[in-house]
């Protein structure tokens, strides 16, 4: 079996970052116009949902693009951010799936809510294994315990 050239794989991952980055996008303004957000709140909305029910940020995009409806992450996401605090919840850890563009990647990435809070007020962000960013796509922010903390791109 023949290897994929090597600039043929670039230009692939390079495709299927920035196709997944329109796609946030484009979920980010669908949530912003039906919940009355900014669109870092919408970002931040989105994430949450994909990283407490453990699902791609992408996919997700994906699925609130593609279906016109709220799936029932997201509004369940909603309601947490809207309901009252959950007494001890920055001392929990808290278990999603890696946030690189690879749609078949699952691979578990565990921080504590402390930690998660400081990087959801610090910006736009995604946390993936490290090896997983894409150096022709990602903006590396911070590499730590084998993670790797990614800048969303301005836009």
């Amino acid at each position: 079996m023949l290897s994929k050239d090597p600039r043929a794989l670039e230009i692939e991952q390079l495709h299927r970052a920035l196709g997944s980055r329109v796609r946030v996008e484009q979920a980010k303004g669908v949530l912003a116009e039906r919940f009355g957000l900014t669109m870092q709140d919408s970002f931040e909305l989105l994430r949450h949902a994909a990283r407490s029910h453990r699902l791609k940020v992408h996919a997700l995009a994906e699925q609130i693009v593609e279906t016109r409806t709220t799936p029932s992450a997201v509004a369940e996401a909603f309601d947490q951010a809207n309901g009252p605090a959950a007494t001890g919840a920055a001392t929990a850890l808290l278990t999603f799936v890696c946030e690189c563009s690879d749609p078949g990647c699952h691979e578990p990435i565990t921080l504590s809510a402390a930690a998660l809070s400081r990087l959801q007020e610090s910006g736009d962000f995604l946390v993936m294994k490290a090896g997983h960013e894409l150096p022709f796509a990602d903006h590396v922010v911070e590499r730590l315990d084998g993670l790797v903390i990614v800048g969303q791109p301005v836009g």
